[in-house]
């Protein structure tokens, strides 16, 4: 191993490794002589050479781990890893367009089995220096891959694998969804869902002691949720493709069966598994091997056709893999898989009966994690819409475990539903910093209504603001109101169908609503759901300053003291335990209004009690939601516990308070750029109104008792949603699926480059050569400025316009 450099000498075939001396000259040119060891990996087959070789399990694992064999035995610790092919780290966490972290930890864990915790591993990009000793490893067609059981222990050690025997379980390794079309090079079988039911009832009758897993491998797993696939399988299953060289970790005695088309026999994984002392079985088609007639097969000899796969042709091959398992095979999941419930199809419904146990064990939430993979991996290729994302399920049963099974199977499925889903419904509570996340949609190039800036259109917009001057047409039905403000002003609820056009109609990724949520609460399966919650106290508060700086635009004609007590002027005290609102004919006079205001009274008490619950309820939590003389439908404890329902199926819950915590949750569920940490929420506690604020905290003790009698149902309500808080923000962040960058343009539900296209237009417009170059100025957040445009001046009853088309490069489907 003499001091080399190592250069790239790319081409229209590729980039090969170039190696050469390190000599005075040479060492000067290229910067510092770097100590320790350089472990050389590039990825040349004979009979093809490109810049995506490296980007196959298989064949980087044919290249590195025969290497890895001969380091280990020597005793040689490796400094570096050198990936002269991969242009950057952020291409090695991006292979062939799949997110995956599958190469960079499997380098991590080789240089941790040879000796060094911390391995540097170098690109294309950083190869500016020498290094003292390098080592070449290179793509060794027919690998032997790890003949040595110390080197693989040792391995399987550095990659946290610690499986001693397989389980009695079968793992169908499924290309693609559904039976659909594979994002990557691999055979797929539209007869998915069905082959997965055939199975079930097969091992049912044959083998009554085994359970089936079905995992779909649309996108790549990460490198631990591999490795735990395979410790726990006994017999894996699986068309000939790069994702059967993770049979290198599953325990001794385990067995594969690699399903072949017609004519297609490859010895590469029967090799793998000869190596690594697994049983091998191949299931070609119909039985047919190299040398048979395929000429009416559709398969023929093509390793990547898409085909169906009748259960007569894996039927015969896994029932020989199962009788050949070793027979030591520990039962720890014979009792889970006896008590599952056999369904025609995966529903939600077992999960919740698992959500609701009181103690959730390791049967359970393996049990869980099978359940979701199965929802992922056999949904069916027709669905138009996105898998369901089952956010209530796995918040609620990751409050109570925290398996690793568990989380990674419910990444696997949020990934995949966000790849699928296409628009978001933001619930805009008033006065909760609705409008900062409406601008930080914006700055992220979402499209959305455009006629006011809090990006609702007529008939989601707030119902309490200048809409409520001069006229009481909120609860009213439009088809009763003609044209108009007082159409416009109405609230117009729409059916999940509905809403889905015009989200269509409008090319829009994102709308808001200003109001209660359509027909009492439902949360439509084709929407991801937004909601900003604030303390209520605060809430109220500030809604009470914007009402009379932004909607009465007046001050108190009662003189009292600087802060002095101004809710027990709105609320009439009964008895000692109940309180109730002055009469609306009364209010003005007592909060000190200014004659012929005009103002619907009516709304008043309703935003000053319990209003982020009957947002969320609508009418579920009375008929008319902001009329506070309208009684509510239940008691408060069967409103809260619905509320807390509705709340837990959306994908996205924020608490204002905790605004920096919130950037790596925006980032991970909605794909989103913030431009800094703090421009997710406002600055809590700016001054906005400044002077003319009515109501100073903090409140006098009588005020603020009125207050959270008035509001025990929002104060509970805020509460469960920072427990919601707290399970995404451990979920996003222990997650291996979750990382930064975010790499995936489909997990985006808007185009950012969309806004920095109409940045870069505006830049060209300028005459300032300087500005061209000034980067656009972050918005700022204003937390008491957070109120809605004057809806009274839109006297036609039109649609917004749609927004201009983006340019042809910023589609995102």
């Amino acid at each position: 191993m003499a001091r080399s450099c190592v250069q790239p000498r790319c081409g229209s075939g590729g980039c090969l490794p170039r190696f050469s001396k390190a000599a005075a000259a040479a060492a000067a040119s290229a910067g510092a002589v770097r100590p320790g060891v350089a472990w050389v990996i590039g990825v040349r087959r004979a009979r093809r050479i490109s810049t995506t070789d490296w980007a196959n399990m298989e064949h980087f694992a044919a290249a590195a781990l025969p290497a890895f064999e001969a380091l280990y035995k020597r005793g040689i610790v490796v400094d570096y890893v050198v990936l002269p092919q991969v242009p950057s780290l952020r291409g090695l966490r991006r292979a062939r367009g799949a997110d995956t972290d599958w190469f960079e930890s499997l380098c991590v864990a080789m240089g941790r089995a040879l000796g060094r915790q911390e391995v540097r591993i170098v690109a294309r990009d950083e190869l500016r220096a020498c290094f003292e000793q390098v080592v070449h490893a290179s793509y060794v067609p027919r690998a032997t891959y790890l003949k040595s059981e110390r080197a693989r222990g040792a391995l399987t050690r550095a990659a946290s694998s610690s499986a001693e025997f397989p389980r009695r379980r079968v793992t169908l390794l499924l290309r693609s969804l559904g039976g659909g079309a594979a994002r990557r090079a691999g055979p797929c079988w539209p007869n998915a869902p069905s082959l997965r039911r055939e199975l079930e009832a097969w091992l049912r009758s044959n083998h009554p002691r085994w359970s089936l897993e079905v995992v779909a491998l649309g996108h790549a797993f990460s490198f631990q949720s591999q490795i735990a696939l395979a410790e726990r399988t006994g017999v894996f299953v699986g068309a000939h493709g790069a994702a059967l060289v993770n049979a290198l970790f599953a325990p001794p005695g385990a067995a594969l069966v690699e399903v072949l088309n017609c004519g297609h026999r490859s010895n590469t994984y029967r090799m793998l598994a000869t190596n690594r002392g697994l049983s091998y079985f191949a299931a070609p088609r119909g039985g047919w091997f190299r040398g048979d007639d395929c000429s009416r097969d559709l398969g023929r000899k093509h390793v990547d056709t898409r085909r169906a796969l009748p259960l007569a042709d894996v039927s015969g091959p896994l029932d020989a893999a199962i009788r050949a398992v070793d027979p030591r095979a520990v039962d720890d999941d014979v009792a889970c898989a006896a008590s599952e419930e056999k369904e025609e199809s995966t529903t939600s419904v077992a999960l919740d009966a698992i959500a609701a146990a009181a103690e959730i064990g390791p049967c359970a939430a393996q049990r869980a994690a099978s359940l979701v993979s199965v929802h992922v991996a056999t949904l069916e290729a027709s669905d138009e819409t996105e898998p369901a994302a089952l956010h209530a399920q796995r918040r609620r049963i990751l409050a109570k475990t925290s398996a690793f099974v568990v989380r990674e199977a419910f990444a696997n499925l949020l990934i995949e539903a966000q790849r699928r889903a296409k628009h978001v419904l933001f619930l805009h509570v008033s006065k909760a910093a609705g409008t900062s996340f409406a601008k930080v949609a914006k700055a992220n190039g979402c499209r959305a209504p455009s006629r006011f800036s809090t990006l609702w259109a007529p008939g989601d917009g707030p119902t309490w603001g200048n809409c409520a001057r001069g006229l009481v047409a909120v609860h009213e039905s439009s088809d009763l109101l003609g044209k108009g403000r007082r159409r416009n002003c109405c609230a117009r609820e729409l059916s999940c169908a509905r809403r889905l056009k015009s989200f269509q109609d409008g090319k829009y990724d994102l709308m808001a609503i200003e109001r209660w949520l359509d027909n009492a609460g439902l949360v439509c399966p084709d929407f991801w759901y937004v909601v900003l919650l604030r303390d209520p106290i605060a809430r109220v508060v500030s809604h009470h300053n914007h009402l009379w700086r932004h909607t009465l635009r007046a001050t108190q004609r009662i003189k009292q003291p600087k802060g002095g007590p101004y809710f027990v002027r709105l609320f009439r005290e009964t008895n000692a335990t109940s309180d109730v609102c002055v009469d609306l004919e009364q209010m003005p006079y007592a909060l000190g209004a200014p004659h012929r205001t005009g103002y619907d009274w009516s709304m008043v008490c309703a935003f000053s009690s319990n209003f982020a619950a009957r947002s969320l309820l609508g009418t579920a939590f009375s008929p008319r939601p902001y009329d506070s003389r309208s009684e509510p439908k239940r008691s408060p404890s069967s409103l809260l516990d619905s509320a807390k329902q509705i709340l837990a199926k959306f994908a996205l819950v924020l608490v204002v308070e905790r605004a920096p915590e919130a950037v790596n949750l925006v980032r991970h569920v909605l794909g989103w750029k913030p431009f800094r940490a703090n421009d997710i929420l406002p600055r809590i506690g700016r001054d906005a109104a400044g002077t003319r604020k009515i109501v100073k905290q903090p409140l006098r003790d009588l005020d603020a008792r009125l207050l959270r009698t008035h509001n025990i149902i929002d104060i509970d309500l805020y509460a469960y949603a920072n427990h919601l808080f707290d399970l995404d923000l451990e979920f996003y962040s222990t997650a291996s699926l979750f990382r930064e960058p975010i790499l995936d343009g489909d997990r985006a539900f808007c185009d950012s480059r969309r806004n920095a296209n109409r940045s870069q237009n505006d830049d060209d417009d300028d005459d300032d050569a300087a500005a061209n170059h000034r980067a656009p100025p972050p918005p700022r957040w204003d937390e008491e400025d957070d109120h809605p445009p004057d809806a009274a001046a839109d006297d036609e009853d039109q649609p917004p316009p749609p927004p201009p088309p983006p340019p042809g490069t910023a589609g995102r489907r």
